[in-house]
């Protein structure tokens, strides 16, 4: 009975010194656990910050390359132009990207050749030809027309 009684007293001892390297190992990871949460707490604003800058970074990154395909269209548009074209007026839709071209010409077939010019324009998917109406003026007849312009994606 006596070496039951030492047994059982081991083995209540060898369970309450686990319980406390337990406890203790437990309590570490508490205390590693809050200074990696304060950690977190001191970095992620700085973190949400240089996302919002990134955002940002990669929208101005987006609009300044639309604007170089935009201005090469552009360029390429005027180009493109005949001495027989007078352009009138030229209307961006961002929403629908495209570029919208109005003028005039000495013909309807000179109408017809600057649309196949600009199909050949760099940054262009696709030429439609809106309207094009004969007009009388005391200088002569002229075709007044609206062509517009798909600007292919980047």
């Amino acid at each position: 009975v006596r070496d039951m009684v030492t047994v059982g007293a081991l083995i209540f001892g060898v369970l309450v010194l686990g319980a406390g390297v337990l406890g203790r190992q437990i309590a570490r990871e508490r205390q590693l656990a809050s200074r990696v949460d304060q950690a977190l707490s001191q970095v992620e604003p700085k973190a949400k910050r240089i996302q919002d800058a990134l955002r940002v970074s990669k929208l101005v990154a987006s609009v300044l390359d639309h604007r170089r395909r935009l201005a090469a269209m552009l360029s390429g548009v005027f180009a493109a132009t005949p001495q027989s074209v007078s352009l009138e007026g030229i209307t961006f839709e961002r929403s629908k990207r495209e570029v919208v071209v109005r003028g005039n010409a000495s013909s309807t077939q000179d109408v017809l050749d600057y649309v196949k010019q600009l199909e050949q324009v760099e940054g262009v998917h696709s030429v439609r030809l809106k309207y094009s109406t004969r007009r009388s003026s005391p200088s002569g007849e002229r075709t007044d027309f609206e062509v517009v312009l798909e600007e292919r994606k980047a």
